[in-house]
């Protein structure tokens, strides 16, 4: 238990990061009814990202997107049914699926994306470029320690309940 002398020694950093991911969230909605677009913002990402390189593989669809596999796959298979996008296996490699934009996921990108320049717009009014990219750059960075403690925390688990580290990728 913490004493509440040390609480009081502990600096505040608080950062809003709640409020910003409601702001966000609520924004992007708004624009997108307003725009009479029923996307998400992952599958409107994913029809972005499909448009500029069509016909590339799942994984590095996933990759690009920055969207686990699980979650990726999942997306993926309600815009296929929305007749949006279609999947084929791949010439190259039969275990590999190519990723495909349709002309109705075109046309249903085309109407959210003007929501999506919207946003960008309103959340960035006043903003140089230098402090975008530096924005960019901070969140990159705090990514990378919260991922690295992550990976950290895993394995100091798995060292607690085996006695010895696991190997990555053991289960």
């Amino acid at each position: 238990m913490t004493d509440d002398t040390d609480l009081k020694n502990v600096p505040v950093r608080r950062l809003p990061v709640a409020r910003f991911n409601k702001q966000v969230n609520l924004t992007l909605s708004r624009l997108l009814k307003a725009a009479d677009s029923d996307l998400s913002r992952e599958q409107e990402v994913i029809l972005r990202q499909l448009r500029v390189s069509d016909g590339i593989n799942q994984v590095a669809l996933s990759t690009l997107v920055d969207q686990d596999s699980n979650n990726i796959s999942r997306t993926l298979g309600l815009l296929e049914r929305r007749g949006l996008i279609r999947r084929v296996t791949s010439p190259k490699d039969r275990r590999s699926q190519i990723v495909k934009i349709t002309e109705s996921g075109i046309a249903a990108h085309a109407k959210a994306y003007g929501a999506i320049t919207q946003y960008w717009t309103a959340a960035f009014d006043g903003f140089s470029d230098e402090e975008i990219e530096a924005f960019r750059d901070l969140m990159w960075r705090m990514t990378s320690n919260l991922e690295r403690f992550q990976r950290r925390h895993a394995e100091d688990q798995a060292k607690d309940r085996n006695g010895s580290p696991t190997p990555p990728g053991s289960p």
